[in-house]
């Protein structure tokens, strides 16, 4: 499925934008839409360091501050990820590109 595919690169954003620095003058703002209330998003992903910036993220609050409830759960790699991916178990999810071919290859019906 396409979805699990942009669920990927879209954690991978994700990470990426949580490290990264305000520009000089800028403050952080508050979450908005939903009258402030957290997006809850659940992202799967491998306890391994490319994974630190997830984690970095949540504990310094940059996801909060975009508005974002990251609840992280992790799993033993992608081939256990993915599956729940595709199940709805997790909004994102890490994987590698072995574990997306072996997951389309099983019927998973990821496309690329």
């Amino acid at each position: 499925m396409k979805s699990v595919v942009l669920g990927i690169a879209t954690l991978s954003v994700l990470a990426l934008t949580a490290c990264s620095t305000p520009a000089a003058g800028d403050s952080p703002s508050e979450p908005t839409g939903n009258n402030g209330a957290l997006t809850k998003v659940t992202a799967g992903v491998i306890p391994i360091v490319d994974s630190a910036p997830v984690w970095l993220g949540k504990s310094k609050g940059f996801f909060e501050d975009e508005g974002i409830d990251l609840d992280i759960q992790t799993g033993s790699g992608g081939g256990a990820l993915l599956p729940g991916v595709v199940a709805g178990s997790f909004d994102f999810g890490m994987g590698t590109t072995v574990s997306v071919l072996l997951a389309r290859d099983k019927g998973l019906g990821i496309e690329f």
